[in-house]
């Protein structure tokens, strides 16, 4: 099984429900052999996503109940045949121990258009900012999900 890894701050907004969208489309297109998982560079250990995050999937079909937060490693990363971040900030803390042949900002992966603009963080946002915020990550993910197969495919981790 190959693995997408999209990185966040806290892996309690952003980066579960971007994993969410990547799963759902993914099922949808009978695509079984690669998942997508998240992580935050600044992590806690185990924390809930963020109530507002849970609500905001649970409207678009995607359960984050069970999602539980943990901290970006060097060693989830070698997992990973692909990460791909919500700011450049986390791009470079991101590779600083992982290769950057492998790393990418979400925006601008797979697109000469897109000068990689970041996908701000709602936490603490009213669910409207949430809304927001997921529908730019669903608009990201679809636009780039042809990619990120072939991508994952191209670079398998095993």
């Amino acid at each position: 099984m190959e693995r997408v890894l999209f990185i966040c701050t806290g892996n309690s907004c952003r980066s579960p429900m971007a994993a969410g969208i990547f799963n759902r489309l993914a099922k949808q297109r009978k695509i079984r052999d690669i998942v997508a998982e998240s992580a935050g560079v600044f992590a806690m250990e185990g924390l809930r996503a963020s109530a507002s995050a849970i609500t905001v999937a649970h409207r678009h079909g995607i359960n984050l109940s069970r999602h539980r937060t943990r901290p970006y490693t060097p060693e989830i990363g070698e997992q990973a045949s692909l990460i791909l971040t919500m700011t450049a900030e986390q791009w470079y803390c991101v590779t600083e121990s992982t290769p950057r042949e492998k790393t990418f900002l979400l925006t601008n992966f797979a697109t000469v258009d897109n000068p990689g603009i970041d996908i701000v963080d709602p936490y603490g946002g009213s669910l409207e900012t949430y809304e927001e915020v997921f529908a730019e990550l669903e608009r990201e993910i679809l636009r780039a999900f042809d990619a990120i197969v072939e991508w994952v495919e191209a670079h398998p981790t095993g």
